[in-house]
C-alpha cells in the first residue's frame, strides 16, 4: 500500500468515497483536511492564521506528497496563494462542475498546471502517484 500524504483544500464531502477508491486501488490518502488547520469557511478567504498554516504544512520541511485545490465557487485563488511554490506541481485544481479554460488563467499565473473536473481525481492521482499490481494487494 502506498501512502500519499495530501492536504485538502476544500471541501470534505466526497473525501470519504474518494480514500476509499484510493485505497481499493493500493494508495493510502492520508488526508489532512484544511478544517484542521483553523476555523474555516470553504466560501471565503482563509484567516491570516489559516493561510499562514496552509504555508508552513506545503513548506520545504513538510513532508506532503500531493494537495487537492476544490476551486470552491471562485475562492481557490485566493488559498491558492497560499501554497508555497514548491507544491504546486503537486496540486490537483478541481472544479465540482463544468468550468472554461478561462478559469485557469489565474492559477497557471501562480504555476499551478493540474486542472481538472473532480469526477477525474481518482485517476489523476493513480497517474500522479502510479503503483505496481503486487502493491495493491493488502
Amino acid at each position: 500500500m502506498r501512502r500519499v500524504k495530501t492536504l485538502l483544500l476544500g471541501s470534505r464531502n466526497n473525501l470519504p468515497p474518494l480514500v476509499e477508491a484510493m485505497r481499493e486501488k493500493g494508495i493510502f490518502l492520508d488526508v489532512t483536511a484544511e478544517e484542521y488547520l483553523g476555523v474555516v469557511d470553504h466560501l471565503a478567504r482563509y484567516t491570516p492564521e489559516v493561510a499562514q498554516a496552509v504555508r508552513t504544512i506545503t513548506a520545504e520541511d513538510h513532508e506532503l506528497d500531493l494537495v487537492i485545490l476544490h476551486n470552491s465557487a471562485g475562492q481557490g485563488v485566493s488559498k491558492a496563494e497560499c501554497i508555497n511554490i514548491r507544491m504546486r506541481d503537486k496540486t490537483l485544481v478541481a472544479w465540482g462542475g463544468n468550468y472554461s479554460p478561462s478559469e485557469e488563467r489565474p492559477y497557471r499565473e501562480m504555476g499551478f498546471q493540474n486542472f481538472f473536473q473532480y469526477f477525474f481525481l481518482r485517476s489523476k492521482i493513480l497517474e500522479m502517484f502510479p503503483i505496481e499490481k503486487d502493491a495493491r494487494k493488502v
